[in-house]
């Protein structure tokens, strides 16, 4: 099966053999490749639950394959999709760990990654004056600029 946005309602193609000939031990787990993911979150898990349904054998438990390149800005975007995952999984099921089974990635937007960025913006005035000194490390803020210190990594990345 091959879909795309419009493929995210509707079909089902869970591990099961309702409504097929097949025996149980003839049902095989389902595999979901995905090449290019949803921008809304939303949109992106009624995607994945195609796979993944209310009916489907235990024990046959989809998994998801995620291609991307080596390229920076690639994993950046798939960085925000998994901080995504997360922020919707919390606000579902309060738990943020689900959406770390999914998208194994590197993951450095979250609060660490904010205070090795800010460190390395202050150890390279150089590399900070080249992205225009973001956080006013090197030159006087503007009286009505305000400036936060969350979302450092996110925000000199983008």
């Amino acid at each position: 099966m091959l879909i795309n946005t419009s493929g995210s309602t509707g079909a089902s193609a869970h591990a099961t053999n309702k409504g097929t000939n097949l025996k149980r031990e003839e049902v095989k787990p389902r595999v979901m490749i995905i090449a290019q993911y949803e921008l809304n979150v939303s949109t992106e898990v009624q995607k994945r639950g195609r796979i993944n349904r209310t009916g489907q054998f235990p024990e046959l438990p989809p998994s998801y394959d995620y291609l991307i390149s080596a390229i920076p800005a690639e994993k950046r975007m798939m960085m925000m999709l998994q901080k995504k995952l997360r922020s919707l999984d919390a606000n579902t099921a309060s738990n943020q760990k689900n959406s770390t089974s999914v998208i194994d990635t590197d993951d450095f937007i979250n609060k660490y990654g904010d205070e090795i960025v800010m460190a390395y913006m202050r150890d390279n005035e150089d590399f900070t004056w080249d992205i225009g000194d973001p956080f006013f490390l090197f030159h006087d803020r503007p009286k009505n600029v305000k400036i936060s210190d969350t979302d450092v990594a996110k925000r000199v990345t983008g």
